[in-house]
C-alpha cells in the first residue's frame, strides 16, 4: 500500500516544487481545532478536552492562556482548567470543576495568525449530557457504497488535488450502544491490512482531530483505475484488504476496536474476477470466494504473470 499524501506533507512538497508553490500555496496559518467539536455532545465524565493549536508559518507558540471555557449562558465569565501538553504539541485541556449535565459550555482559542490581531482559532459550543460508562467496544463495521466513478484525490503535481477515476468503497462504522453516547468524543482512525490509512481530498486539507477525510465514524477506500495526474497516490493495491477502525478517548487509557471487513478493490485492467469454480462475475456476483482466488494466483504465476486479481467493477 502506497501512503496517502496528506497535511504533513504540504510544507516538503512545495519546498521540493516551485510551479506547485504558484498553484497550490498553503495558508499562513491553519485554525487548529476541538474535541469535542462544534455541534457535540458529551458524557458530564469527559476525561479531557482535546485541543489542537492554530499552526503554520504565521502561527506563533501555541499558548494556552489564549484559550477560554465557559457556559454558553455566562460566555463572559472563563471557568478554570488545567492543560497537559502531549508529544504530538496538541493539548489535553481538563476543568477544574466537573462539567454539568445539561448544560452547554463554549471553548474559544483566541490565538491570531502573523501580524493580524483578529482571533483565528477555533471556537466549539457543544452540549454535556448525563454520565456515561466507558466504552469497551467499538462496534462492527460495514460496507456501504461500492462503486467505480469520479473521485477527488490530493495531488502533488502542482493542482492540490486532482479527479480520478476509482473503485471505491465507502466503511460505515455500526456502533454499540455504550459507543454511541461517546462518539463526539473519540479519536478514529482507520487501519487497512495493519496500517493506519490516510487520504485527503486536497493536500491543504486539514482534517480535523479523530475524524477522516469522511467525517467521525466513516472512512473511504480507494484504488485509482484512470488518471491524467501521476502526482496521486493510486491508493491501494488490487485484491482483498482487511479493515479495522480503533479509537481512543482523549485523557484516557481507553482504547477500542471494529471487528474486522474484508473489502475487494479491483479496476478493470486489474484482470477478469474469479468466482469458485472459475466462474467470472461482476460487481453484482458476490464476493470472491478464498479458493478461486488462491486457483487464479497460481495460474498467474505459473504463466509468469505479474499482476493481482480481484473483482471487477465496470
Amino acid at each position: 500500500m502506497r501512503p496517502i499524501l496528506f497535511l504533513a506533507a504540504v510544507a516538503s512538497l512545495v519546498a521540493a516544487a516551485p510551479s506547485a508553490a504558484d498553484a497550490c500555496s498553503p495558508p499562513i496559518c491553519w485554525a487548529g481545532s476541538f474535541t469535542p467539536a462544534n455541534g457535540a455532545t458529551v458524557p458530564a465524565n469527559l476525561p479531557a478536552m482535546y485541543w489542537r493549536p492554530l499552526s503554520g508559518y504565521g502561527a506563533s507558540t501555541a499558548d494556552p492562556s489564549k484559550v477560554v471555557l465557559a457556559s454558553a449562558a455566562a460566555p463572559s465569565t472563563p471557568l478554570p482548567f488545567t492543560t497537559t501538553q502531549l508529544p504530538d504539541g496538541a493539548y489535553l485541556i481538563v476543568p477544574k470543576q466537573p462539567l454539568t449535565p445539561g448544560t452547554a459550555y463554549v471553548l474559544t482559542d483566541q490565538s491570531t495568525c502573523g501580524s493580524s490581531t483578529t482571533p483565528l482559532g477555533p471556537t466549539a459550543t457543544f452540549q454535556v449530557a448525563a454520565a456515561a460508562p466507558l466504552p469497551t467496544s467499538l462496534g462492527a463495521l460495514a460496507e456501504g457504497a461500492n462503486l467505480v466513478g469520479p473521485l477527488e484525490v490530493a495531488s502533488a503535481g502542482g493542482s492540490c488535488s486532482a479527479e480520478v477515476e476509482a473503485h471505491q468503497i465507502r466503511i460505515d462504522l455500526q456502533p454499540t450502544s455504550e459507543t454511541i453516547a461517546w462518539r463526539d468524543a473519540l479519536h478514529f482512525e482507520t487501519l487497512v491490512d495493519g496500517e493506519v490509512w490516510r487520504a485527503a481530498a486536497t493536500i491543504g486539507a486539514v482534517v480535523p482531530p479523530g475524524t477522516s477525510w469522511r467525517g467521525r465514524g466513516v472512512d473511504l477506500v480507494y484504488r485509482v483505475c484512470k488518471t491524467s495526474d501521476d502526482a496521486v497516490s493510486e491508493g491501494l493495491a488490487a485484491g482483498p484488504h482487511e479493515v479495522v477502525m480503533r479509537a481512543t478517548l482523549p485523557g484516557s487509557s481507553t482504547v477500542v476496536s471494529s471487528s474486522s471487513l474484508t473489502v475487494e478493490l479491483a479496476c478493470a485492467s486489474d484482470g477478469p474476477p474469479v468466482d469458485e469454480g472459475g466462474a467470472s462475475g461482476g460487481c453484482g456476483a458476490g464476493r470472491p470466494r478464498s479458493s478461486g482466488w488462491l486457483l487464479l494466483g497460481a495460474l498467474a504465476a505459473a504463466i509468469g504473470l505479474r499482476r493481482r486479481t480481484a473483482r471487477r467493477c465496470e
